[in-house]
């Protein structure tokens, strides 16, 4: 998802806590990663102390330390963040955020990887886990993605002692509280169809760890696999057994409980300051429409079933076959829902024609009697919908402080209802 907004500022500040100096770094450019955050830098490791502080909607300020032996360039440094031209709230939340960090006093609904020494708890299970595959750490895990809603390390490995291989590297993944299930589900769905997913080597449900086989092409969104994808996840979903699934702890997200949902993000929101009450009004014209669209593919009587939750290329990986990854946001749902939102990223007509019908096959033939392409026509505006609901509850389970970095998203979804209910001749 994506809207054509203006760049913005991050400022980016390394602290060297060993020689009590700090670097400042300015990256111009809207949405940024932790390796856009350390390349500026000029560093490989480098730790996310906390919550990024927005001083405006524009303006970004990032505090990160170095990792253990990072070696650091000489220059560019000063001994006060002030001079970089920090106003005096900011250079205090500095000051309080590394503190916090290195006495490890989480605050409020931070999480627990905003402390130094929370690295070290993930290193000792490591090295708990690794040898029972045959694998030892080689170096110390390097940070690939720290946020509020989770922390992903990239582990560098090796066979063990006496073993033959080389050097790997292997994906940690630690989840907030709010997403804490998908350790679990992850492994879980590994079971189902072990050659769609990543392969797991370890997962630690009660602290919501898990620890995954490198992905091939996760970062290259290959729109090549997405009929791939979309059969195999078809394929999965009329596989799976539910009663399993829901004894397990996969959430059900009913159509008929979207309607409350959307309702809830529509008059009730986390953002509902943050966007002025005309804005609101705008986006909740359209509510009855979709309602509509929403009870009648309900209608249609097709059962949930295990879904994604939010399938983009981006969530594909692999060089021939699909393997689909990040199941935070997996559920029960309507099985066409994650099929609208794979069809949504293909570049033309006849790609997403080609993922439907991939997808649709094989719930044809299980359900000759529905009306499938009735049901199709229906989920532009109830899959748009459902990531309304969706995107509301990850702003809930994010830090208030945190919020700012999905906000933008929130209008967009609802001009996207907009244009669907435009686009289906019923405004």
């Amino acid at each position: 998802m994506s809207t054509a907004r203006p760049s913005r500022l991050h400022r980016v500040v390394l602290l060297d806590p060993s020689r009590d100096r700090w670097r400042v770094v300015d990256v111009d450019q809207r949405w940024v990663d932790h390796g856009d955050l350390t390349a500026a830098l000029g560093v490989e490791r480098a730790w996310k102390c906390g919550t990024p502080r927005w001083e405006t909607d524009d303006r970004v300020v990032h505090l990160l330390v170095p990792g253990e032996g990072e070696s650091l360039a000489e220059d560019g440094w000063s001994r006060d963040p002030a001079e970089a031209g920090f106003d005096e709230a900011t250079v205090d939340w500095l000051v309080a955020t590394y503190d916090a960090w290195r006495t490890g006093r989480v605050v409020v609904t931070g999480q627990p990887w905003w402390s130094a020494a929370w690295a070290g708890e993930v290193t000792a299970w490591l090295d708990e886990v690794l040898p029972a595959v045959g694998l030892a750490r080689v170096a110390a895990p390097v940070p690939a993605k720290l946020w509020s809603l989770s922390a992903v390390l990239r582990v560098p490995v090796a066979a063990a002692e006496g073993q033959a291989g080389g050097v790997r590297h292997l994906w940690f993944k630690a989840t907030c509280e709010g997403f804490r299930a998908e350790p679990s589900l992850t492994a879980l769905v590994a079971g189902l169809a072990p050659d769609l997913t990543p392969d797991v080597v370890a997962v630690d449900p009660g602290r919501a760890w898990m620890l995954l086989e490198e992905l091939t092409g996760a970062d290259a969104a290959p729109a090549h696999l997405a009929v791939g994808a979309a059969a195999g996840m078809a394929g999965l979903q009329l596989g799976a057994d539910r009663a399993d699934l829901l004894a397990a702890g996969v959430e059900e997200r009913t159509l008929a409980g979207l309607v409350g949902e959307l309702h809830r993000a529509l008059h009730d929101s986390v953002l509902s300051n943050r966007f002025p009450a005309h804005r609101w009004a705008e986006w909740a014209e359209v509510e009855p429409w979709v309602v509509e669209q929403i009870e009648a593919l309900d209608a249609i009587g097709l059962p949930t079933a295990l879904s994604h939750g939010d399938l983009h290329l981006g969530n594909i990986a692999g060089d021939s076959t699909p393997v689909v990854f990040d199941w935070t946001d997996a559920c029960l749902t309507h099985p066409y829902l994650d099929a609208r939102h794979l069809a949504n990223e293909c570049s033309d007509e006849e790609h997403a024609a080609q993922v439907w019908t991939a997808w649709s096959q094989p719930w044809r033939a299980a359900y000759p009697d529905v009306d499938h392409d009735r049901a199709w026509s229906l989920t532009p505006a109830v899959e748009t919908a459902f990531q309304v609901a969706t995107y509301e509850r990850i702003l809930r389970a994010q830090d208030p402080d945190s919020r700012s970095d999905l906000a933008a998203v929130v209008p967009w979804l609802h001009e996207q209802l907009r244009a669907a209910r435009d686009a289906a001749g019923a405004g």
